[in-house]
């Protein structure tokens, strides 16, 4: 069986079994919800304040770069490999001759989907109601910044799931202590948060727009090729790590 055929394969189970794990349903709406109530919430302002609805469009298409989206990735990813001895997905799979990456990537692109397809929808609804012309660079900055964040807390919390017990409260440390608390500590420290390089890169690719003064994050100086390289290897090094552990995965 080709790398395409198994990978076809694999999202077509995956996609079926969403209907069947509720915990993911409800995760997934959740999701949905929290971005429809932060529309719902810049639209809630006066008329008038079309600052605050270009912020408001910048959060929400942002979403997949912060704690919602980290967060997001975590418990969506945990309820999708975590479950696999009670579902039977797994075993399956891995009984087939399906390469271990295709079952990898098959069932983490819809995860990937869910995480970004609202958020970009719904920033794209408020910049329509703000204006497109002041909003359009910042949005266009965030696209390939929120599908390389997603992907990579998706596979850093993937390769957690599969390698550790409790992956849920690893991932939660994770996000509270080096997400949020490095990333307002001074430089050499704040350098190992993947949120810090993701802002970074936002930072300089919106244009000069000064949208994360509103952030608890405070920028501090640091290269765009550094940062590009700090997200390129991490998101690299998780996948192999996460496709390293699932070929260990017994039958």
């Amino acid at each position: 069986m080709s790398f395409q055929q198994s990978f076809l394969l694999v999202l077509r189970l995956q996609v079926r079994l969403f209907s069947l794990t509720r915990r993911l349903m409800w995760l997934a709406l959740l999701w949905v919800l929290l971005l429809v109530a932060l529309v719902l919430s810049a639209l809630g302002t006066s008329g008038s304040d079309a600052e605050r609805v270009q912020l408001f469009a910048f959060y929400v298409g942002a979403a997949p770069l912060g704690f919602l989206g980290a967060f997001s990735a975590l418990l969506m990813s945990n309820a999708v490999f975590a479950d696999d001895a009670e579902n039977g997905m797994a075993p399956y799979l891995l009984s087939r001759p399906v390469p271990r990456s295709a079952i990898l990537l098959g069932r983490s692109l819809p995860l990937w989907l869910i995480i970004n397809v609202p958020a970009f929808l719904c920033a794209l609804v408020l910049g329509a109601i703000a204006g497109f012309a002041p909003v359009m660079p910042g949005l266009l900055a965030l696209i390939p910044l929120s599908l390389a964040a997603s992907a990579l807390y998706l596979g850093l919390f993937v390769a957690l799931t599969l390698a550790v017990k409790r992956a849920l409260v690893a991932g939660f440390a994770f996000i509270v202590l080096v997400e949020l608390l490095l990333g307002a500590l001074p430089l050499r420290i704040a350098w190992v948060s993947p949120r810090y390089h993701l802002m970074s890169l936002w930072s300089t690719a919106a244009g000069g727009q000064d949208l994360l003064q509103h952030s608890a994050i405070q920028m501090k100086s640091t290269s765009l090729v550094t940062s590009l390289i700090f997200v390129a290897s991490m998101t690299l090094f998780v996948w192999l790590f996460a496709a390293s552990r699932l070929q260990k995965e017994e039958v």
